[in-house]
């Protein structure tokens, strides 16, 4: 991971404000969900993504590479669908 080389205190209600420039940089608004993880000596947190959002964009994907199949060739193509299938099955587990 990354560091930015930036220190943020936590205020006493537990908050921590992320730097702006790490919130333009990954599209974080007022109001975006956010996931957090705790493990024994780090918190991660994530943009948060529906499920429902991932499998919309899942079949976006697909209906893409539909598109440019042509232009891809069959290998390329193939190897495509199945990274979204792997994808999709996925997501299926998860609920």
């Amino acid at each position: 991971m990354n560091g930015t080389g930036i220190v943020r205190r936590v205020d006493y209600l537990g908050r921590i404000v992320l730097p702006k420039e790490i919130r333009r940089k990954l599209g974080i608004n007022e109001g975006t969900p956010m996931e957090i993880y705790a493990s024994a000596d780090s918190v991660t947190i994530k943009k948060y993504y529906p499920e429902n959002e991932l499998s919309s964009m899942a079949a976006n994907l697909q209906e893409a590479v539909d598109d440019m199949c042509v232009d891809l060739g069959p290998k390329k193509t193939g190897d495509i669908r199945r990274h979204i299938r792997e994808i999709q099955n996925l997501l299926k587990q998860e609920n």
